[in-house]
């Protein structure tokens, strides 16, 4: 963030550089790994405790990459087994995956994003954390 200030010259733009750029970064991580980084990233980084609109738009296109990511590991696994049951490990660690991302995107937006979401984007942030609330119980 120091070097985010530096680069940016003038205060008033930090925070939404420092935003983006961590926004971002988290978004690839959480499409690319199964793991918390994207999480680790995002309270590392300062912008879980941040309340403005910038911190908004990053959480959210974290909440986005990890929602798709889940939805990816789903379209695989309905795609490579037509049974409900499956005996491959590789499946069973792929619906893992699946619902390590939901629930990961389901806090994101419980324990932070209703926070700091606008006025206008409160009723789409609320249905949208219903709505990952409710598919984490059905997994």
């Amino acid at each position: 963030r120091q070097w985010c200030a530096i680069l940016c010259g003038s205060s008033s733009n930090v925070s939404q550089v420092w935003s983006r750029a961590v926004g971002s970064a988290a978004s690839q991580v959480a499409k690319a790994s199964t793991n918390h980084g994207s999480l680790i990233l995002l309270d590392v980084s300062g912008l879980l405790d941040e309340r403005n609109r910038y911190s908004f738009h990053s959480i959210m296109s974290v909440v986005l990459s990890l929602c798709a990511s889940a939805l990816s590991e789903a379209r695989h696994l309905s795609r490579s087994r037509v049974s409900f049951v499956s005996q491959d490990q590789t499946d069973l660690m792929s619906s893992f995956a699946a619902m390590r991302s939901m629930v990961q995107a389901s806090l994101l937006i419980q324990e932070n994003l209703l926070l700091v979401s606008p006025s206008s984007m409160l009723s789409s942030t609320l249905s949208l954390g219903l709505l990952t609330e409710l598919i984490c119980e059905i997994s």
